[in-house]
């Protein structure tokens, strides 16, 4: 009888008529499939199809593992603080009971693919990078073998930052006021230098047009001119002069003549 591959249609009314949560430790992640038990897991990862899909996978990150697994981590981590955030709010409550309500979704990323090993691991990372408020619960006295149990509550980065980060910030913010005010400074007095030298130059402009104006001729000048005329028509004066005594002398000639 053939095996039933992932995504046919009989597999997803199968999946549809399970009833429950099955273990996560059997879920392969690259292939987002859900084996019942511990010799399907073995059989799937040793199929065609999930050592294609992996390939596939490496090939994304170029053959880093490493990478790959910090890609879930991220993402795991993303939607676990999303729904704590959303459900929660800043109230504490049991980090089990919690991550039973995270994998009531059937498609959550689940937390064996990520590079913690165990809900512990990942609570102290948390407690670490402080995404989350983490408290241990108190144990029985009588009960000395009882697992440690902790409760977790989101903590908001961005509203309650620590005094440092908002004393750097207020430092920050006088350091920029005070660049601000010195800018504007420096820009109206560029103002003030530009409007200067136009004035200079528009002022050395209109003495520049009043210089090529024809300025008024001197009395020597004048006068130069007026003997030059003089002179002249004396000469004019002289040589009429000449003619008419020529034209006489020459008019006598004629009538003696006439009479001889």
């Amino acid at each position: 009888m053939p095996r039933i591959s992932y995504g046919e249609q009989k597999y997803q009314e199968k999946s549809r008529h399970r009833r429950g949560l099955q273990k996560t430790k059997y879920y392969c992640q690259i292939c987002q499939r859900q084996c019942i038990g511990e010799n399907g897991f073995k059989c799937h990862i040793q199929s065609d199809s999930h050592i294609k899909k992996l390939k596939a996978s490496l090939e994304k990150v170029h053959g880093n593992s490493a990478k790959l697994v910090e890609g879930y981590s991220n993402q795991f981590l993303q939607d676990f603080l999303a729904l704590l955030r959303k459900t929660h709010g800043e109230k504490q409550i049991s980090a089990n009971k919690f991550y039973q309500e995270y994998i009531l979704n059937k498609d959550h990323l689940h937390l064996n693919s990520t590079k913690w090993n165990s809900l512990t691991s990942l609570i102290n990372f948390l407690a670490e990078k402080g995404c989350c408020k983490v408290e241990e619960e108190a144990a029985n006295e009588n009960d000395e073998e009882a697992e440690k149990r902790y409760t977790i509550a989101y903590r908001d980065m961005n509203g309650r930052k620590p005094v440092e980060v908002r004393a750097k910030n207020r430092k920050l913010g006088k350091t920029n006021a005070s660049k601000s005010t010195n800018r504007l400074l420096e820009e109206q007095i560029r103002r003030g230098q530009e409007a200067i030298k136009r004035q200079e130059e528009m002022k050395a402009e209109e003495e520049k047009h009043i210089g090529h104006i024809e300025r008024p001729k001197k009395e020597s000048e004048t006068r130069g001119k007026i003997r030059i005329k003089l002179s002249a028509s004396k000469k004019t004066t002289k040589m009429k002069g000449i003619s008419k005594t020529s034209l006489k002398v020459s008019s006598k000639n004629i009538f003696k003549r006439t009479r001889s």
